[in-house]
C-alpha cells in the first residue's frame, strides 16, 4: 500500500484494457464494468487479450439477487452479485454467449456453464471511498468497480468527455439514475479519475473529483 506521499502523480490503465463496449438499451452496467476488469486482469497476468459474456454475468447476478429464482427480468443487479459470479461460476467467453439484449433474460447453454468454470476469480478486495485508499489501489494495478448516483449534467460528458460535480440543487437523471463505471487511473493534474463507461466508444473518459 502506498503512503499518500508516495502515490504517483498519474496513473492509466487504459493500455491494458479491451474495446469499450456498448451496454445498448439493457440495464446491465455492473455486468458491463466486471467484464471489463476482469479482461483487465487477464491481458496483465496472461498478455493475452479475451472478450468474456456480458451476458452470462448479468444473468447469474441476478440469479444470486432473486433468491434461486430462475426468472429474471432486466432490472439491473449488484457489483457484490456480479463479482460473486466471477468467484462461483465464473464466466464464458462471448463467442459463446454474445450480447444481444434480444436474449438478456434467456438462460445461458450447458456448454456457457461448463467453459465458464476456466474464467473465474479467487477474491476480490472491497475499496473503501477513500481518495488515498483508492488512488492507492489504481496505483498499485487494480481497476475499481464503482457505482454512481447520476444527475442531469452526466450526460455533459458525451461532449468534451469530462463529468463535472453536480451542483447541490441539481436532479437526478429521469432514467438510469444509478450507473456502474469502472475506474481506470487518475490525473492529480486534472483532478480527476479516469474511468471505461459503457455507453460505446464516444463517452467518458474522465470523472472530475475537486478533492483529488
Amino acid at each position: 500500500m502506498y503512503a499518500p506521499s508516495q502515490l504517483p502523480p498519474k496513473v492509466d490503465l487504459r493500455p491494458w484494457m479491451t474495446k469499450i463496449e456498448d451496454q445498448s438499451d439493457a440495464n446491465s452496467c455492473t455486468a458491463n464494468a466486471t467484464a471489463g476488469a476482469y479482461e483487465y486482469l487477464n491481458n496483465k497476468a496472461t498478455g493475452r487479450c479475451i472478450d468474456v459474456s456480458r451476458l452470462f454475468i448479468y444473468y447469474n447476478s441476478r440469479l444470486k439477487d432473486n433468491d434461486g429464482n430462475n426468472k429474471v427480468t432486466d432490472e439491473g443487479s449488484s457489483i457484490a452479485y456480479a463479482i460473486e459470479t466471477l468467484e462461483e461460476v465464473g464466466v464464458c467467453l462471448e463467442s459463446l454467449w454474445p450480447y444481444d439484449i434480444k436474449r438478456v433474460n434467456y438462460k445461458p447453454s450447458k456448454q456457457c456453464y461448463a467453459a465458464a468454470e476456466e474464467y473465474t476469480i479467487t477474491e476480490a478486495l472491497e475499496v473503501d471511498i477513500d481518495l488515498n485508499e483508492m488512488k492507492a489501489c489504481l496505483a498499485q494495478g487494480f481497476p475499481i468497480i464503482i457505482s454512481l448516483n447520476l444527475f442531469k449534467s452526466f450526460d455533459k460528458a458525451k461532449e468534451k468527455g469530462i463529468v463535472p460535480l453536480p451542483r447541490r440543487s441539481e436532479t437526478s437523471r429521469s432514467t438510469h439514475g444509478r450507473h456502474a463505471v469502472l475506474a481506470s487511473g487518475y490525473s492529480d493534474a486534472s483532478k480527476a479519475f479516469i474511468v471505461r463507461n459503457s455507453w460505446g466508444e464516444n463517452w467518458v473518459s474522465l470523472l472530475i473529483n475537486n478533492t483529488c
